[in-house]
């Protein structure tokens, strides 16, 4: 497949007959495990019934760092904007991961109990030992997948991102598929580090395109980034619908955890909130603080 070729999300990709051992069919040219054939696919319905609650008493392990150069990029293919570098470090389950790139999908391609968000940010990592990392087994790449909603306290990251947008000369007519911006110096998601120490899910999925590659760890961070009005119109304007992101993939049986970050110096009976994105409906407060109480003895 040409990753210069534009992508029509509305169609199916893959041709073929999925081997059953983890491969691809060898006889189909341009094969890949987009093929309905293929399980744990993604994007997902990330829903509170499909939910199994794990008390953690620290926050996810991750380090966000400054990235020295970037540009911001529009691929060839014209569906993905992306700015390159090593954004940050996770560990995760005795693993090391470090992101080499990041992009933004409109409207999100996970749907949170059946709604979308306004856009969705990947930072797309990959595990430091090569050896996982060349192969498909589990555990060689992860995803760490931002929901983004209109709002009036922008993130900074994004408040740059739109200043460097409204400054090209020729506005956004300027960004065409094969687009690269100036370089950017500085840029770093420390923006993004009291949202990283929240809650969040985790399933095992696959990238969203051609390949499609399977055994993809992702996170679903809990709270929402906030971005301007605008520059989702930018997005929205940019990718023409069905737009950048591909349908929902079935769950398929596999576990979609919800990681609660306990608080374990501040033990409260939590209040009562309005679930912006995903929770376990089916928990009480007080189930909640009791879960929480265990795993802090």
């Amino acid at each position: 497949m040409d990753p210069d070729a534009p992508l029509n999300y509305a169609v199916d990709w893959g041709v073929g007959t999925n081997p059953g051992d983890g491969s691809l069919d060898a006889s189909v040219d341009g094969a890949n495990w987009c093929d309905a054939s293929y399980l744990n696919q993604s994007p997902i319905n990330v829903k509170d019934t499909d939910i199994t609650t794990t008390y953690d008493t620290v926050p996810l392990n991750v380090e966000t760092h400054i990235v020295p150069k970037t540009n911001m990029v529009l691929t060839g293919n014209g569906v993905e904007l992306e700015l390159e570098g090593e954004w940050l470090t996770l560990k995760f389950g005795g693993n090391t991961y470090k992101a080499s790139q990041l992009h933004f999908h409109s409207p999100s391609e996970h749907v949170f109990n059946g709604m979308h968000c306004a856009g969705e940010m990947h930072v797309v990592c990959n595990n430091v030992d090569d050896a996982i990392a060349s192969g498909n087994g589990p555990h060689g790449h992860a995803v760490l997948a931002f929901c983004l909603e209109m709002g009036i306290e922008i993130n900074p990251f994004f408040a740059k991102i739109e200043t460097l947008i409204k400054s090209l000369p020729e506005g956004t007519d300027s960004i065409v598929a094969g687009y690269e911006s100036p370089d950017l110096l500085g840029y770093s998601l420390n923006s993004f580090e009291q949202i990283l120490a929240g809650d969040y899910a985790y399933y095992v999925g696959s990238y969203t395109t051609p390949k499609c590659n399977p055994n993809i760890d992702w996170f679903m961070i809990h709270t929402p980034v906030q971005v301007s009005v605008s520059m989702i119109e930018f997005m929205q304007r940019q990718f023409e619908q069905p737009a950048n992101h591909r349908p929902l993939q079935a769950l398929t049986g596999r576990e979609l955890e919800y990681h609660k970050v306990c608080d374990c110096d501040n033990l409260e009976m939590p209040g009562t909130h309005w679930r912006l994105l995903f929770a376990p409906a089916h928990i009480t407060p007080e189930e909640e603080l009791t879960g929480c109480k265990k795993a802090c003895a």
